[in-house]
C-alpha cells in the first residue's frame, strides 16, 4: 500500500489508468499492484510526502 500527500506543486498522478493534475492537500492511496507515476510538468518544485507499508528493503528507488 502507497500512500502520496502532496504538499507544493501541482504535477500529474497517473494512476489506475487515469491522469489527475494534482493541488497541495491532495492524497492518493494505491493499492500494491496499482500503477502509478508522478510527473512534474510545471516550472514549479514538488513536494510531498510518500508512506509505504509494509517496508521492503528491495522494493526502491535509488536516487544517488
Amino acid at each position: 500500500e502507497e500512500t502520496f500527500h502532496f504538499l507544493e506543486g501541482t504535477p500529474q498522478m497517473l494512476a489506475g489508468g487515469e491522469t489527475f493534475r494534482v493541488r497541495p492537500g491532495d492524497v492518493f492511496r494505491l493499492e500494491p499492484t496499482e500503477c502509478h507515476d508522478i510527473i512534474n510538468d510545471t516550472d514549479a518544485d514538488t513536494r510531498l510526502i510518500f508512506i509505504k507499508t509494509p517496508y521492503l528493503p528491495k522494493d526502491k528507488v535509488d536516487l544517488s
